[in-house]
């Protein structure tokens, strides 16, 4: 037979397969809730809740890599989807119509009334029983849809049991540490279009409209690490000469400028 230890590394491997598959099924949820509101990934958001098969959680490495993925701050775990949507039932007139002739339509209505543990019932493959004419009967695969709709303001996407629920809402940290994030993918660009190697350090200046220089002031520190720069100035203006390279950039719409000089 197999030593504890040999038995332990096959259920590991097992277990780490079924993480990997959870932070893949995440991760594109997530991605998707992120176009439906058109917030770009680079744009850091509070958080996610999300539901995993068999009300799995994950931690350690694998939560930092579903947070990085998403750009979140934060991922809850939830056995169930109550409290991120609810479920509705839609009747299939033409999978009734056949069955149930001129009740059709009260059929229809008690579908339409099934409250929410009937329905997690029957998405995980529970029978539904429905009283007709006194009867008993049982409601077949194709006679309802049952459709997922987000609550509150939560932007919720669904792919067999894994379940993805965003929160959409930026507050002025969240934007600040966003156009901080812009601001160093147009640094990084700059410094590639003007040749520099990839330690080279620099001499920096940005400048915009308020909300550009705030979220610059604020994220200095994290803007001077990712781009190599020595010294970063925060103004209104740049003018040509002010730096080797300079060039106007788009962040979120608004007109700003980076300038950069080479230290070698």
């Amino acid at each position: 037979g197999m030593s504890s230890v040999e038995r332990e590394a096959v259920v590991g491997g097992a277990n780490l397969e079924e993480d990997m598959d959870a932070v893949r099924a995440l991760a594109s949820l997530g991605r998707a809730a992120r176009e439906d509101v058109k917030i770009r990934v680079r744009q850091p958001l509070r958080g996610v809740r999300a539901v995993l098969p068999g009300g799995r959680k994950l931690s350690g490495d694998m939560l930092e890599i579903v947070k990085d993925e998403l750009n979140v701050k934060d991922v809850g775990f939830l056995s169930s989807v109550d409290g991120i949507a609810t479920l509705t039932a839609r009747p299939n007139y033409r999978s009734l119509g056949g069955r149930f002739g001129k009740r059709t339509n009260d059929v229809a209505n008690m579908i339409r009334a099934l409250d929410q543990s009937a329905l997690s019932a029957w998405q995980a493959g529970e029978e539904l029983m429905i009283q007709v004419d006194g009867q008993k009967v049982s409601l077949k695969l194709g006679d309802l849809e049952v459709v997922q709709e987000a609550a509150g303001n939560l932007v919720v996407k669904g792919e067999g049991a894994y379940t993805v629920a965003l929160d959409p809402e930026l507050d002025a940290e969240l934007r600040a540490e966003g156009i901080a994030r812009e601001l160093v993918n147009r640094i990084q660009r700059l410094r590639r279009d003007a040749g520099l190697e990839i330690t080279d350090r620099i001499e920096l200046v940005t400048a915009g409209p308020n909300s550009i220089q705030e979220a610059a002031r604020a994220y200095e520190d994290f803007i001077s690490r990712e781009t190599l720069a020595v010294r970063v100035e925060i103004r209104d203006t740049v003018a040509e000469g002010d730096r080797d390279h300079v060039r106007s950039v788009d962040v979120d719409g608004l007109e700003a400028w980076i300038g950069l000089t080479a230290k070698g």
